[in-house]
C-alpha cells in the first residue's frame, strides 16, 4: 500500500495489518521523522514530494519482483501498489499526481478528501480508470461548514 501525503502515518499505520507492506510519501520531513520512530520493518516512510515519488515508481515496470525493489534508501525505484490512499490538501491532487495515480493503476483507490469540488475534479479525471465503489461523507467538526469525505474505488 501506498499512503500518499501520510503526514505521520496516520492511515499507514492504523492499516499496517492489512498489507505485506506500506509505503508513506509526504513532503514534511517533520511528520515522516515522526513516523519512522516506531516503524516497524513492513513501513517505508519517505520525505519527499508525493509527485515525484509517484512518478518515479509509474517510470518502471510495475511487474518487477518485490525482492528488486529499493524502498530502503528512502527512493521508490519500483512497486507494484495494490492499493493508494491519497489525503491530499485542499488543493487536492496536481494533474502530475493524477497522471501517476493512473500509470501506477492499483486495484483500489482511497481518496480522503476535505473539498469536495477538488474532489469532483480529480474524480472525473481519474473516471476512466477506476469504477466508485463507495462515497462516504464524514461530519468530523459539527456545526461548521467542514466536511470530510471517503471515497473508495476499484481500478478498470
Amino acid at each position: 500500500m501506498i499512503d500518499a501525503y501520510c503526514g505521520s502515518g496516520f492511515f499507514a499505520k492504523a492499516l499496517l495489518d492489512k498489507f505485506e507492506r506500506v509505503i508513506g510519501i509526504d513532503w514534511d520531513r517533520f511528520a515522516i521523522a515522526a513516523a519512522k520512530e516506531n516503524a516497524t520493518g513492513k513501513e517505508t516512510y519517505i520525505a519527499g514530494d508525493v509527485e515525484s515519488e509517484l512518478q518515479q515508481v509509474g517510470a518502471v515496470h510495475p511487474n518487477r519482483p518485490v525482492s528488486a525493489n529499493d524502498v530502503h534508501t528512502g527512493r521508490l525505484s519500483s512497486i507494484a501498489p495494490t492499493t493508494i490512499i491519497v489525503d491530499p490538501p485542499a488543493t487536492g491532487l496536481s494533474a502530475d499526481v493524477r497522471k501517476a495515480i493512473i500509470n501506477l493503476a492499483p486495484t483500489t483507490l482511497i481518496y480522503v478528501s476535505c473539498s469536495p469540488p477538488t474532489l469532483a475534479r480529480d474524480l472525473k479525471d481519474l473516471a476512466d480508470k477506476f469504477i466508485i465503489e463507495s462515497v462516504t461523507p464524514l461530519d468530523m467538526f459539527p456545526q461548521t461548514a467542514e466536511i470530510e469525505i471517503l471515497v473508495a474505488a476499484s481500478g478498470r
